[in-house]
């Protein structure tokens, strides 16, 4: 989401960091999006067979 110009707006260095944590902690999520899907995934299906798989699948959260 973009935000609108203010032109008169002055930030000191706390803002600044402030600001820097906000995206930090986005990045943060917009990792955790991928990675978790992935792990749940990764859970069900990597090194079992049919069976294994099925019953991952129907106790998985």
């Amino acid at each position: 989401m973009e935000c609108p110009d203010i032109s008169s707006l002055k930030l000191d260095r706390a803002d600044e960091e402030a600001l820097d944590e906000i995206r930090r902690a986005q990045r943060a999520g917009n990792l955790l999006e991928v990675v978790m899907p992935a792990g749940v995934m990764a859970t069900i299906f990597l090194g079992n067979n049919a069976a294994q798989a099925t019953y991952n699948i129907h106790s998985t959260d």
